[in-house]
């Protein structure tokens, strides 16, 4: 038996206050039992051990490993919508959190690449977004990969290899359009299934900005206050906006300063942003007027790709954000694992939401439920 087990358990009843008969009563275990435990001479039972976490607050993993298991930090990318519920969207994200602790216990802890640390230089808050928008286009041109050009899915794989961050395409609880969840040790981007590209490549810039900004501390469940957005969510929707629509393409793009309705749209395809998001930037940064913002904002994406002759982009685009995506380190990881023969197919399964019986026909062996 793991000798610091009954050191542990020790200081788990300490924190309570109780005395050790009071803790034994509340988890359903005589003193006696209890003592000899703690004494050694006696096994704790598994739902024992589960029942003590339960009523210390801590957890069967730091009672048996010492291992401090992290919560989700979360944000979502919109304030929670009627129907929504915070633990419907945890319970999500806890799936993918299981997979990120089962893989490291077979294969060991990792260490994530390191991101921005330490506040903003002092008035220079307004900034940080347009500031965390260039250090990740740079980021992204050290892998010899632009923003500009680069498909949904490319830009997906371009920010799991530049930052860490996996990203999940799926059906969100609610009916969420995106989180952003960070540990020590994973770094999770989640999307909505839709058939709107540009709402959810926006969508996936918006959380990257929130792990930049080391934001995603706590699921965003704020009211917004007479229709405004809480600061983090305009930051996030800043960063967004310099990213996916870089300045210096706008502008190489604007012929003498300006640019003209064909260009505009032929941006809008290449960079596969909403015409509305568009418009607002290219206003902001004085390269279309304000009619002419107004003119571009009430069109939709499909109708300028058939206006830029890029039909193709309306079956293309549309089939590419409409497919589920799952974790591809964490995928990729466990059916490493499972062809060595150092877990059995049901994590994988697990993870992947099918039965334990199709990973054994996918990717051969025998011990399907270890």
């Amino acid at each position: 038996m793991d000798t610091n087990l009954p050191t542990r358990v020790r200081e788990a009843i300490a924190e309570t206050g109780l005395t050790h008969a009071e803790f034994a009563a509340r988890v359903r275990m005589t003193a006696d039992k209890l003592s000899k435990s703690l004494n050694g001479s006696r096994r704790f039972t598994t739902l024992e051990l589960a029942l003590i976490a339960d009523a210390s607050g801590t957890t069967v993993d730091w009672l048996i490993n010492g291992t401090v298991v992290e919560q989700p930090a979360m944000a979502a990318r919109t304030v929670l919508k009627s129907g929504q519920s915070k633990q419907e969207i945890e319970s999500f994200v806890e799936h993918f959190m299981t997979a990120d602790r089962q893989l490291q216990k077979l294969r060991g802890r990792r260490e994530l690449t390191p991101l921005p640390v330490g506040p903003p230089p002092e008035g220079a808050e307004a900034y940080v977004p347009q500031v965390l928008a260039t250090y990740a286009a740079d980021r992204l041109a050290a892998l010899d990969r632009n923003v500009d050009g680069l498909t949904t899915a490319d830009l997906i794989e371009a920010i799991r290899q530049a930052f860490d961050v996996d990203t999940v395409v799926d059906t969100l609880p609610g009916g969420l359009d995106g989180f952003a969840w960070q540990t020590s040790t994973l770094r999770i981007l989640g999307v909505r299934r839709t058939p709107y590209w540009a709402r959810q490549r926006f969508t996936l810039a918006h959380e990257l900005g929130h792990i930049l900004m080391h934001q995603a501390k706590d699921l965003l469940a704020e009211n917004e206050t007479n229709g405004q957005k809480p600061p983090g969510e305009r930051a996030a929707d800043q960063f967004a906006a310099h990213f996916l629509m870089p300045e210096r393409a706008l502008r190489d793009a604007a012929s003498s300063g300006h640019l003209e309705r064909h260009t505009a749209i032929d941006l809008i395809n290449r960079l596969l942003v909403s015409p509305a998001a568009f418009s607002w930037r290219a206003y902001n940064l004085g390269l279309i007027s304000a009619s002419e913002r107004e003119e571009l904002a009430v069109l939709t994406a499909e109708i300028c790709a058939v206006l830029g002759d890029r039909a193709d982009l309306v079956y293309q685009a549309r089939t590419a954000s409409e497919a589920q995506r799952l974790p591809r380190r964490l995928v990729v990881g466990h059916i490493s694992a499972y062809q060595e023969g150092e877990t059995s197919a049901r994590p994988l399964a697990n993870l992947l939401g099918v039965p334990v019986q199709e990973v054994v026909n996918l990717f051969g062996g025998g011990d399907q439920e270890g």
